[in-house]
């Protein structure tokens, strides 16, 4: 987060202040010494990140899976920072099945997920200040578990998921909340990390709407204000 000098309009007059800026870094991810994405995304949790998306990706099934992480800052020839994430994967991948359970089902009332989704907007502290990311977080249908703001929405939604791969807890936290808006992309994350219920302040797509009815998957859209619309799977939803 920085602050810029901006030019305001407000009140019919024009005025000079300083204003705060979420900042973004172009993130080269390496695997196996063979440069894999070109990820554009917050300055922080890369750790995290790298995990979340080589698990969200389908590269690996669990921590174990990778022998070692590299890290390094580039030197800056542009106003991006370019970070570099070298990843040598283990020999042997470990089986997803033994990771996470399919069984592992969940009910939640509705006053605990607006309950839930008021929560995480008060840990978006970088949203406060900048209006400039979206916020994601795990949870076990009674807390919020590993949250993390990013301007990209699917980084967000992949550093959730890494960290809690990382603690080797993903199992234990079958409910995805967001701020953003809900697509297809997300909806698979979902699937992958074996979420039973995605929950947003925000709206669904129409092919994430058919994506979580085919994988079952409970959809919330517009959780917020005390209501919310339930789009697929809404049996999990309980009046209360």
């Amino acid at each position: 987060m920085k602050k810029v000098k901006i030019v305001k309009f407000a009140e019919g007059k024009f005025s000079e202040c300083f204003d705060r800026v979420a900042e973004e870094c172009a993130i080269n991810l390496f695997v196996n010494g063979a440069l894999t994405s070109k990820i554009s995304a917050s300055c922080s949790s890369y750790e995290q990140l790298v995990y979340g998306y080589l698990f969200t990706e389908e590269i690996i099934n669990s921590a174990s899976d990778v022998q070692d992480l590299h890290s390094e800052y580039a030197e800056e020839k542009s106003d991006v920072l370019n970070f570099f994430a070298r990843v040598k994967l283990s020999k042997s991948i470990s089986s997803l099945n033994e990771k996470i359970p399919e069984d592992r089902e969940i009910s939640i009332t509705t006053e605990k997920l607006l309950e839930l989704s008021s929560n995480l907007s008060e840990e978006s502290t970088i949203f406060k200040q900048t209006g400039g990311t979206h916020i994601a977080a795990l949870s076990d249908g009674s807390k919020i578990f590993s949250a993390f703001e990013d301007i990209s929405r699917r980084s967000a939604v992949q550093k959730s998921i890494g960290d809690t791969l990382l603690k080797n807890a993903l199992h234990r936290y079958p409910v995805l909340l967001t701020s953003a808006r809900i697509n297809e992309t997300i909806m698979h994350y979902a699937e992958r990390a074996g979420i039973k219920i995605v929950a947003s302040r925000s709206a669904p797509t129409m092919r994430a709407v058919e994506v979580a009815g085919n994988a079952h998957i409970t959809l919330v859209g517009f959780l917020r204000e005390g209501r919310m619309n339930v789009y697929a799977a809404p049996k999990r939803i309980i009046k209360g």
